[in-house]
């Protein structure tokens, strides 16, 4: 035990870090001068790939093992941790900062890109030599950025006797399994890059790569959907300001990449079965790699402020923009030498592959437009050095109407076949759909929505989604988990559609200061402050306001409300209560003290609006059962 207390050291952590950067090195030399020998040529160097891996890690198990000893010997675990805080927390606090995150995300990218190598090892051994090389390159530069700009492993002496502590903002059981989720989805993407470039510079064929492209694109889309699910959550019941999605430039950092990830995973379905749309699905596997990439930097470098953000030092964003810049050339040279046939076999507009490459389109159209809202503001203030801000009415009103067209697709898409063929045959379904999505919304009018047109457009499409397997036969009758995840992960958008509309569109709103034994009223509920506490920990001292809520039905339960002032770091956060009675959800804040006797107390009743994490619990339900068809093939 002593011996590995030992090895639990800032110079082991960047031995192992030093050691991984060297075979780096040895890899992509080797690669090259041996890249058209025999096959056990290529299975050595993969054996090294898999070593370099194990050098990530290590490194990462020792800066893991010194948050859970609280060894503030690393400068690292000072700054993001404290004596007395729970396992879980320290556990967290790993990556809970610029260092340790990345380091994790370069464990998740190397881990991936082994898995990946495993599993096309039928592929020929030029091209498998050409991959390994690619992926050590991938590596070699965040491997270098991480030992000289943003290494865990400084010391501090003398060790101090406290640390720092966690961020409180961040001292949240989400923090366990949200970053690593989104970690796995971004460096997932890297796997997508070197399928890309491998392809642009061998003669393969596209369709021998789809799979593994379908592969990684799926786990890599579904990590990053529950991960960006996950942190809405998390902004939803932590902020304290009731909302799950306010276009941070952070949060469309992993936005874009989700969305074109999406675009491939359509795309896939038009090579799979007509192949053509060959450019574009290259295309489509460079561009989430470089969209992540630009991501790191805007959120790393500190040209954003955001709560997200987790770094404000320039030097490293000049190294990050450099790693941006070699990998764009990368992706444009490759794309400048790719050479394909793309021409579309002659198909009809009222056809499936025309509607899903529509689609397509406008998926990447969107990505594309939330990424000039992002980068915008910044290049004006370079230009000029004025300050302005890109906030939620741009996003919405631009990416609102694409997405109209995008979900009437998805409605109709599954009624097309293939060529356009005997189309005829499905417009009393299509048909039909309408007249109950119509009914439906003379149902459910709602004269006070702020945009009643485009509310009106989403209810209707959102219950066409929903609807819409009913009037399929062939899916009640499919043994294809390929065709069954489409379906659930299309339900699941309808339901994320009508929650959000409904929360949003018919929400109600109260800000009162009560004393003692005062209550208001929303909605159906009436709000008691009962009595209030303060409670005390070794991290922080919490205000607790303890409510008794009464439906109007006669049911009654118990909520507490909290402001905790952390000690260490003197920052304030708010705990929320979250009342739930079936799919509705009444969010109560506690707000400032008024005087002696009475504080604010803020509620908001949100119709509905678990019918949007349910919807999300669908799509990744469809994506798990995408993801079983794909690996489950050779």
């Amino acid at each position: 035990m002593s011996f590995l207390q030992n090895l639990i050291s800032p110079a082991f952590g960047e031995f192992a870090l030093s050691l991984g950067v060297l075979l780096n090195l040895l890899i992509i030399v080797v690669s090259i001068l041996h890249r058209n020998h025999a096959e056990h040529a290529v299975n050595i160097v993969q054996k090294m790939f898999y070593a370099q891996c194990a050098c990530w890690v290590i490194a990462l198990g020792v800066l893991l093992g010194g948050y859970i000893n609280s060894d503030f010997s690393f400068l690292n675990v000072w700054e993001n941790s404290a004596l007395g805080k729970p396992l879980g927390y320290r556990i967290a606090a790993t990556w809970g900062n610029h260092e340790g995150s990345f380091l994790l995300w370069l464990c998740f990218m190397s881990a991936q890109l082994c898995l990946f190598l495993k599993v096309s090892h039928s592929a020929p051994h030029q091209l498998r030599m050409l991959h390994i090389g690619i992926g050590a390159f991938l590596q070699l530069l965040f491997s270098i950025y991480i030992v000289a700009a943003s290494s865990p492993f400084k010391e501090i002496f003398p060790v101090p006797p406290q640390g720092q502590d966690l961020n409180p903002v961040l001292q949240d059981v989400l923090l366990l399994i949200h970053p690593p989720l989104l970690y796995i989805g971004t460096s997932g993407t890297a796997v997508l890059f070197v399928i890309a470039i491998g392809f642009t510079l061998t003669k393969f064929p596209l369709r021998q790569f789809v799979l593994n492209i379908e592969k990684f694109a799926l786990l890599a889309w579904g990590s990053l959907t529950i991960g960006i699910a996950l942190g809405a959550y998390w902004a939803y019941y932590e902020l304290g300001w009731g909302g799950w999605w306010f276009w941070d430039p952070v949060e469309n950092s992993s936005f874009i990449p989700w969305l074109v990830l999406l675009a491939l995973l359509h795309g896939l379905k038009i090579v799979r079965t007509r192949n053509n749309f060959q450019f574009g699905t290259v295309l489509l596997c460079l561009l989430p790699f470089m969209t992540v990439i630009l991501g790191t930097f805007l959120v790393r470098s500190g040209v954003l402020n955001s709560v997200h953000a987790f770094a404000v030092d320039p030097t490293r964003g000049v190294w990050l923009l450099a790693i941006l810049g070699i990998i764009i050339v990368l992706g444009m040279i490759s794309m400048v030498m790719l050479q394909i046939d793309d021409t579309p076999a002659g198909y009809k507009i009222l056809s499936r592959e025309f509607a899903l490459r529509l689609n397509v389109i406008f998926m990447a159209t969107t990505a594309t437009i939330v990424c000039s809202g992002v980068l915008y503001p910044l290049i004006i203030e370079a230009m000029d050095e004025s300050k302005i801000s890109v906030g939620q009415s741009f996003f919405e009103s631009i990416t609102f109407p694409f997405s109209i067209f995008m979900f009437a697709l998805m409605v109709a898409s599954p009624f097309l076949n293939w060529g356009g063929k005997a189309i005829e045959k499905q417009w009393h379904k299509l048909g039909a759909i309408v007249l109950v999505c119509a009914g439906l919304w003379i149902l459910n009018l709602n004269n006070s929505a702020e945009y009643e047109l485009i509310y009106s457009a989403f209810l209707m499409l959102g219950c066409g989604l929903l609807i819409s397997p009913m009037f399929e036969g062939r899916v009640l009758l499919s043994k294809d988990f390929r065709v069954w995840g489409t379906r659930f992960a299309h339900l699941g958008v309808g339901l994320a559609i009508l929650g959000a509309l409904f929360a949003s569109q018919n929400k109600l709103e109260v800000s009162k200061p009560l004393a003692v034994g005062e209550s208001y009223k929303i909605a159906a509920y009436t709000i008691k402050l009962d009595h209030l506490t303060q409670e005390t920990t070794n991290a922080y001292v919490a205000l607790v306001a303890h409510l008794k809520i009464t439906h109007d039905a006669g049911s009654s339960s118990t909520a507490r409300t909290e402001r905790r002032m952390y000690t260490i770091r003197n920052a304030q956060t708010t705990e929320v209560a979250l009342s739930t009675q079936g799919l509705n959800q009444l969010y109560i804040a506690l707000g400032e003290v008024v005087n002696e006797k009475q504080l604010i107390i803020r509620a908001q009743y949100k119709p509905k609006i678990l019918l949007l994490w349910l919807g999300v619990a669908f799509m990744v339900i469809g994506g798990v059962l995408s993801s079983i068809k794909a690996w489950s093939k050779a």
